[in-house]
């Protein structure tokens, strides 16, 4: 460990942990939101798709439509949404692996100035990159 035995230096372990924990459970949570959110737009097409076939002046024409057009429509939409939400969570892991990957474990700290094994002195606390200049 950095510092010796009397003065541990956690910060490069912490740093470790929260990008352990950022890819474990941002990256996850991510995909779930973007798969959310494509959801509710796959659902809001369906919603349109009705709509447009009880409408007023269109609606005559859609009920004409085939089921076969109706389906490849459907079809085009699930997999123009599909490569959206891949490129949305690619970009959105790029963007937000900076703010964990970025973590310096070298800011400075707080540590105790007085490190005495058996004596009850009072401890004073300085910034850790201040003691080193």
């Amino acid at each position: 460990m950095q510092g010796g035995l009397q003065r541990e230096n956690w910060e490069r372990a912490i740093t470790a942990i929260t990008k352990a924990l950022m890819k474990d459970t941002c990256h996850p949570g991510i995909n779930i939101l973007i798969k959310h959110v494509g959801s509710v737009f796959r659902r809001l097409f369906t919603i349109a798709l009705d709509d447009i076939k009880q409408g007023h002046e269109l609606s005559s024409i859609m009920k004409l439509l085939p089921p076969a057009v109706e389906c490849h429509l459907k079809h085009e939409f699930d997999e123009m949404l599909w490569n959206l939400m891949v490129s949305s969570a690619v970009k959105t892991h790029v963007a937000l692996e900076p703010m964990y990957s970025s973590l310096n474990p070298n800011l400075p700290t707080f540590h105790p100035d007085h490190l005495d094994n058996g004596n009850e002195k009072e401890k004073t606390y300085i910034l850790d990159h201040l003691t080193n200049e």
